[in-house]
This record gives C-alpha cells, structure tokens and sequence, in this order.
C-alpha cells in the first residue's frame, strides 16, 4: 500500500484492512487509512463506496465458504464499474523439483489444507465465485514467483516469508501427528532449515495467480 500510495495523487484515498493490527505500519502518508476488519464481513457503511479493491495471499486464512462470503462482500461495496485483483499461490504445487525438504514442506501444506477445508486451487475455484457474487469480465493471469538469490530482493524476501510461514503453522502441524511426515518438533525444524538451504541453492519457484473481476451492475 505504501508503495502505491507513493505512484498515485495524494488525493486519492486508500484504505487498508486486516483481521489484527499487528502488521499495520507506524508510519504511512495521511490519504491512507488502516482499521481492522474481516472481509468476509464488512461494514455496512461500505456498501458502494470503492472503486478498485486489492487483496493478496489470503489462501490459507480463508475456507471455501468464507471465500464465498467475501467474494460477495467485496462485490457489494464496490462502487459500479469498480475492479478487484486479488494475488494467491497455488499450493497444490509449491517448489516443483527443488529437493526431498521442499518436497516435504509442500505435502505437509497440502495435508494441511485439505484438513482445514482451505483451497488449493485458486485459479478453478475463484473465478467461479466472483461470477456467482456477480462479477463480470474475469480474468486469470498465472506466473511464477522465484525463491531464492536467483529472484533478487523479491526471492530473498520470499525466503523470509515462507520461513515465517512455516514458523506460524508449526504446532498446529505437530498437533495434527505431522500428516506422517514429521514426528516431533526437531524433524520439523530440520524440515525447514533444509528447505530453506534447497532454495538457496537452486532456482525455487512457486505458482501465483492474480484474478481481477469487474462489478457493471
């Protein structure tokens, strides 16, 4: 947000949300505005009030009935004629060919999805969604985010993320007997750290989809 915020006019408004507070920033220009909310439900004020609305990464927050509730959500307090783009990874299939570890990670994120009712597959279910809230004109772009040095500060950053990631879901993991795959906390947290030694080793990647949609009634 803040680096969109520095591309277009001070005037233009923009409003960010999030469930907790906690990754809000201190410090940001004074045409931005942070409040906490779920989109799967929000305010009723709302109601017409956007012109383009941006989310990203929220493929393992939201389950399949919660992405319907917010496709519907976010079709209402688009203004007509407002975009969305919404940013998500395929988890279904994280780091193709990078190494045993990365291999790891991914079937545990996999068993843990299923488990949890999450998606996979945000490019088969979204785009059926948007249409049921009403949206119009669906697109799906698919391109690959590397990991790792090969990406430059983007796949350093990616490191960082999918390590903080891994970090977030460990006990819930280790609460559900590791999907079999990992026994205890230490194999887990080798797991990891030969993840992360695979991506910096070589040229990992992932699958990411944008999808933007319009509202024309």
């Amino acid at each position: 947000m803040l680096e969109f915020a520095a591309q277009v006019s001070p005037t233009v408004q923009i409003h960010g949300i999030d469930i907790t507070s906690g990754l809000f920033p201190t410090s940001y220009p004074d045409n931005i505005q942070f409040t906490v909310h779920s989109v799967t439900s929000l305010p009723e004020s709302w109601t017409s009030l956007y012109n383009f609305l941006h989310q990203r990464f929220l493929i393992a927050g939201l389950t399949k009935s919660m992405w319907k509730s917010a496709t519907m959500e976010m079709f209402r307090v688009l203004v007509k004629g407002g975009w969305i783009e919404l940013v998500e990874m395929a988890t279904e299939s994280l780091f193709p060919g990078v190494g045993p570890h990365s291999t790891k990670t991914q079937s545990i994120i996999s068993e843990s999805a299923t488990d949890k009712e999450l998606i996979k597959a945000p490019h088969i279910h979204i785009p059926g969604w948007l249409l049921e809230a009403g949206f119009v004109n669906v697109h799906t772009e698919c391109r690959m985010a590397k990991i790792g040095r090969s990406g430059g500060e983007d796949g350093i950053y990616w490191i960082s993320n999918w390590i903080r990631i891994l970090e977030t879901i460990k006990i819930p993991i280790l609460n559900a007997g590791g999907y079999g795959y990992v026994h205890s906390e230490e194999e887990y947290d080798a797991m990891v750290a030969g993840a992360k030694k695979e991506w910096l080793g070589c040229d990992a990647e992932f699958v990411c989809y944008t999808i933007s949609a319009q509202k024309t009634t």
